[in-house]
């Protein structure tokens, strides 16, 4: 039996839920985000910049041509037939208005229920295709680690939330034995569903064969092999592989083509080295193992690009000066308040602009 998406015993008031909508939302920012959603998913790159050469009055006409445009070859075959009916009807509506009364199909309201027609049928599309994303996105849920796991003698947060409902990072966490664990975090190329399902692949891969290799240059090989043999063309993925021990704060790390991680020591903070090309790029990839030592309140934090790279709606990015400066600030707290001290930070920063990218952070801290 199908789930209706309205319970008819909770059929929302239409004007409480007016009332409702009025209070939660700025009507002018809003209006300014979805027009600017708008153009960012409809306008070609070309497009937009013609469009900042234009003055006000000729850019308003340009880009409505554009997006009703880009609507209309957007929409179904039967869909654009429809629509052209309606637009043709109201074209027509001089013809036979005799009567005051009429309700033939020269009466525009005939056209407006044609228009209204198309929206139902795209809003079910929309809430058939946001329902299996959200079941998706429950899936994601059930296969993330616990945020703080729990290692003798470390500290560790660990942190993702996803710009659309499905996320294309990979934050995860696995015990190989009682005194061994692994952390890594990816980023797949884009966003959204593909990524997310590249994703769960390359999490599955390596919790698969993660305890069958000693040496991190086989395993990294290993994975590569995998991901680039059974992934799409120009598909890839960045990825910081972390193995450490309850026993010491010796850090063994692989890095295929992610931003380096920061090691917070004291008042220093500096980058590890840069890694070998991304997962999936090339078939045959040589890499190489890093180790890192970290004493007592040492931090080793690993964050994926869509921190940095978020942006306000000034377009000015959250450089990596800022998490520096978040870092340098909070380091004597547990890992979990620093994260929290940086999305603050990061959420002030962008305001009402939502996120573009996935944004993902592991943070490790040498707590004895």
């Amino acid at each position: 039996m199908s789930e209706s998406f309205i319970n008819e015993k909770n059929d929302p008031k239409f004007w409480r839920t007016i009332k409702q909508d009025w209070r939660k939302i700025k009507v002018v920012r809003t209006v300014k985000q979805d027009w600017k959603a708008l153009k960012d998913f409809y306008l070609s790159a070309e497009q937009s910049k013609k469009l900042k050469k234009m003055n006000i009055i000729k850019g308003m006409w340009f880009v409505t041509f554009w997006l009703l445009k880009a609507m209309f070859y957007k929409l179904t075959p039967m869909r654009r037939i429809l629509l052209m009916f309606s637009i043709l009807l109201l074209f027509n509506i001089t013809i036979n208005t005799n009567s005051a009364n009429n309700i033939g199909l020269t009466n525009p309201f005939f056209a407006y229920l044609v228009v209204i027609f198309i929206l139902m049928l795209e809003l079910k599309d929309k809430l058939i295709a946001h329902s299996e994303l959200q079941e998706g996105k429950s899936v994601q849920i059930a296969l993330l680690p616990d945020d703080s796991p729990d290692i003798n003698g470390w500290d560790i947060w660990l942190f993702s939330r996803p710009a659309n409902e499905v996320c294309g990072d990979l934050v995860d966490f696995l015990k190989l034995s009682d005194n061994k664990f692994y952390l890594a975090l990816g980023d797949v190329a884009g966003k959204g569903l593909g990524a997310a399902l590249l994703m769960v692949k390359l999490q599955s891969t390596l919790r698969a064969i993660a305890d069958d290799y000693k040496n991190l240059q086989e395993l990294g090989s290993k994975i590569n092999a995998i991901f680039h043999r059974d992934s799409l063309p120009n598909k890839f993925a960045s990825l910081v592989y972390l193995e450490g021990s309850a026993k010491n704060g010796t850090i063994r790390m692989l890095n295929a083509g992610h931003l380096p991680p920061l090691v917070i020591s004291g008042d220093k903070i500096s980058e590890t080295q840069r890694g070998a090309p991304a997962i999936g790029l090339q078939g045959n990839t040589k890499y190489t193992e890093q180790e890192i030592t970290l004493e007592k309140d040492d931090i080793l934090f690993v964050f994926s690009d869509g921190l940095v790279e978020a942006c306000n709606e000034n377009d000015e990015f959250f450089e990596e000066p800022k998490v520096h400066e978040v870092l340098q600030a909070s380091k004597h707290l547990p890992c979990h308040e620093i994260g929290k001290k940086i999305m603050l930070a990061v959420d002030r920063f962008v305001g009402e602009r939502p996120l573009y990218d996935d944004l993902s952070m592991i943070i490790l801290k040498k707590a004895m």
